[in-house]
């Protein structure tokens, strides 16, 4: 059975929740692939294949990060993909993602995803917080042409909306490690997409005076 951990409740951070949610060390222990946030506004981090860097507020540069800082928000998987190929996309932004989906079974599960291939046109944000319905500000946003790299990412279904967030979200890793930020959207012509389907969700509260103190 496959499982993905969370670090905290969607639920927490939809009533203001900011505190700390334990350590990255503690966190990335139970996985090899997690994306998430950092707190106090301090950006987002990625852990892939033994590393884990985070961006900058301001910027898309990959930093490497200390497994001491504390985390916010995450979601980590033993990631042991199910099916692997290499797939056509159509041409135009984040089409990609309408090809995951016709790969996978039902949208009421959840899945982890790694997308893996050269990147045309590739937008990415250092904004760890944004609604999905609000646009980011231009100077939030990188514009990258002809970099190869990898997508990784999580879906969760709507019917999860309480515990994490819904649909898909992905953090870019550029292949020399260098670059780093959250998806905005993009164009990838023949990418490599590995999924695995997560049919069970656990929850890791956190273990902190932040959280035990908190009035939800």
């Amino acid at each position: 059975m496959s499982h993905v951990n969370l670090a905290l409740p969607g639920s927490a951070l939809q009533r203001g929740f900011r505190g700390c949610s334990n350590r990255l060390k503690d966190f990335t222990a139970l996985g090899n692939l997690a994306i998430g946030t950092l707190p106090d506004h301090k950006g987002l981090f990625t852990f892939y294949e033994n590393l884990i860097v985070t961006s900058g507020i301001h910027d898309c540069i990959a930093r490497p990060l200390s497994m001491d800082e504390p985390m916010l928000d995450g979601a980590i998987v033993s990631f042991a993909p199910e099916s692997e190929e290499d797939v056509p996309c159509p041409s135009g932004s984040n089409q990609f993602v309408a090809t995951i989906s016709r790969m996978t079974p039902s949208p009421n599960y959840a899945y982890a995803v790694r997308v893996e291939g050269l990147f045309a046109q590739l937008r990415i944000s250092p904004m760890p917080y944004y609604h999905p319905t609000h646009e980011i500000p231009g100077s939030m946003i990188q514009r990258l042409g002809q970099i190869r790299g990898v997508l990784l990412g999580f879906y969760f279904p709507v019917l999860l909306d309480d515990v994490a967030w819904s649909g898909y979200r992905f953090h870019f890793l550029s292949k020399d490690h260098t670059v780093t930020g959250r998806l905005v959207d993009c164009e990838i012509e023949k990418p490599q997409i590995a999924l695995q389907h997560l049919n069970e969700c656990r929850i890791v509260l956190p273990n902190t005076s932040d959280f035990q103190l908190t009035d939800f």
